[in-house]
């Protein structure tokens, strides 16, 4: 229900298909305290987990390579 999800739909009732799309967002769970980035880290929103998401992503669509980014995107 949030930004991703609005690119998402967009993307679809625009004729974009087969667009590898990665949400972030916070968790439905309890967060403990911490400084704010602890917290990103723990929810997987501070740089390096995006990074890795993406790459992640990329890798799955059939990147192998940062050169190699000419994928299904």
């Amino acid at each position: 229900g949030g930004l991703g999800s609005a690119v998402g739909d967009w993307l679809q009732s625009h004729g974009y298909t087969g667009i590898p799309l990665l949400k972030v967002g916070i968790p439905d769970m309890f967060v403990t305290q911490g400084t704010v980035d602890q917290l990103r880290k723990l929810c997987g929103m501070d740089s390096s987990s995006i990074a890795a998401a993406c790459l992640r992503l990329l890798r799955k669509d059939g990147c192998r390579s940062k050169e190699s980014l000419k994928c299904n995107i």
